[in-house]
């Protein structure tokens, strides 16, 4: 070989030991040591009880139609925080002699959430339709009692339960 061949080789010998002593460096640095030194951190009743800080939100429902339909059930204007749309459908509502044992339909529970204006809204899966519901609201004979996080109050056919998240 020759001179300057074995001086380019040499070079590059120091570079790639260079470049992989990094990369080792960096992978071991990162394992965590198994005698970890961290301090415990403790936290005081008066912590423990302090509320988290509120999540307030509004959404934007100001934009096209992405589906381009030009006759629409829905409102084009702008809506600077949530609301419920509410159509009116007459129902003929045939009265059931109430048994003990009622057929109540298939209810999952979403959960809630409330808007920046205090208004609690839920979300009600009934018979696998979605549903968005507010207290004293009555959606397939089915009237909410109340709202949770975690559960809602439903009556139905003067029979009252909870359902759970």
């Amino acid at each position: 070989m020759k001179k300057q061949n074995k001086t380019t080789v040499y070079v590059l010998l120091v570079v790639m030991t260079g470049i992989w002593g990094g990369i080792f460096y960096k992978f071991f640095s990162t394992v965590e040591d198994p005698k970890d030194n961290r301090p415990i951190v403790t936290i005081s009743k008066e912590d423990a009880n302090l509320a988290p800080e509120r999540d307030t939100f509004t959404l934007r429902l100001d934009f096209e139609d992405p589906f381009n339909i030009t006759k629409s059930n829905y409102s084009k204007s702008t809506v600077s925080s949530p609301s419920i749309v509410r159509t009116s459908v007459k129902r003929n509502i045939k009265k059931v002699k109430q048994t003990k044992a009622s057929n109540w339909p298939e209810l999952k529970y979403g959960g809630r959430v409330k808007s920046s204006n205090e208004k609690e809204i839920g979300l009600l899966m009934i018979n696998n339709k979605e549903y968005i519901v507010n207290k004293g609201g009555i959606f397939e004979s089915l009237s909410v009692m109340g709202l949770n996080e975690d559960e809602i109050r439903l009556k139905y056919l003067n029979e009252t339960r909870v359902i759970k998240k």
